[in-house]
C-alpha cells in the first residue's frame, strides 16, 4: 500500500500547486491516503508513522512541455539528477 500511494503522490501531492512536491507534501499525501487505500483493499487500515527532522526541500519538479502536454520528467535537486522518458526510452 505504501509504495502504491508514494507512486501516486508523484502526480498528485503538490498541495500548494507550485509545480514541486516537497518532503512535507509527500508525507501529508501518504498520511492521508494510505489508511483509505488499505481499507478499500483489505478492510484494514494501515496507519503510516512519520517523524520529519530537518529542512523541507523539493523532491521533484513537474514540467510542462510545448503543446501543453505534461512531460514525464522527474528531477531530484538533492542528487542533482534528471530523468526524462519519451517514447518508452530513458535518456
Amino acid at each position: 500500500m505504501f509504495s502504491y500511494v508514494v507512486l501516486d503522490a508523484i502526480g498528485a501531492a503538490d498541495a500548494n500547486s507550485d509545480g514541486l512536491v516537497d518532503v512535507t507534501e509527500l508525507a501529508g499525501f501518504v498520511d492521508s491516503n494510505v489508511p483509505n487505500v488499505s481499507y478499500d483493499a483489505f478492510r484494514m487500515r494501515q496507519i503510516p508513522q512519520m517523524k520529519i527532522v530537518g529542512s523541507n526541500y523539493p523532491l521533484l519538479n513537474r514540467t510542462t512541455v510545448a503543446g501543453g502536454q505534461r512531460a514525464k520528467h522527474e528531477h531530484s535537486r538533492e542528487a542533482d539528477t534528471c530523468r526524462h522518458r519519451r517514447g518508452g526510452s530513458e535518456g
